[in-house]
């Protein structure tokens, strides 16, 4: 919670946190997999409202995790007409749901899943709710 996000100059706990997978996927991998997770409702943002200039990417990429300090090179711009290459579910987290399942733990849902980091308010009152 300490880690100061760069580009935004604020906590981790200071931003609200995106991603631009599909609830259903994350829920349908779980189940496939043997886990019965309870039904999950997600406001379903459009990017229009991420303001550039406080919005970054956080990538979550294992193979530059360092230690207790995320690695700089795991925050990128964002950009909204790149956002499709982040809402691609990653193999690293199927693997780590199966970890899971073989230690006979529940898994964090969002471990190695792009975050959209956006450090400001949102309106949601007119958002579409996805059930999943």
């Amino acid at each position: 919670m300490g880690q100061v996000i760069p580009k935004l100059n604020c906590l981790w706990n200071d931003v609200l946190h995106f991603t631009a997978v599909d609830p259903s996927l994350i829920k349908k991998t779980l189940v496939s997999l043997g886990f019965n997770p309870p039904k999950m409702r997600y406001y379903k943002i459009d990017t229009r409202v991420f303001k550039i200039e406080k919005t970054i990417i956080y990538l979550y990429r294992p193979d530059i995790e360092r230690g207790e300090e995320k690695d700089l090179s795991n925050f990128v711009d964002f950009e909204p007409n790149n956002i499709k290459k982040y809402s691609l579910f990653p193999k690293e987290t199927i693997e780590y749901y199966v970890e899971k399942k073989r230690q006979g733990e529940k898994p964090l849902l969002f471990v190695y899943v792009p975050h959209i980091l956006f450090q400001g308010n949102i309106d949601i009152s007119n958002c579409e709710i996805i059930e999943v």
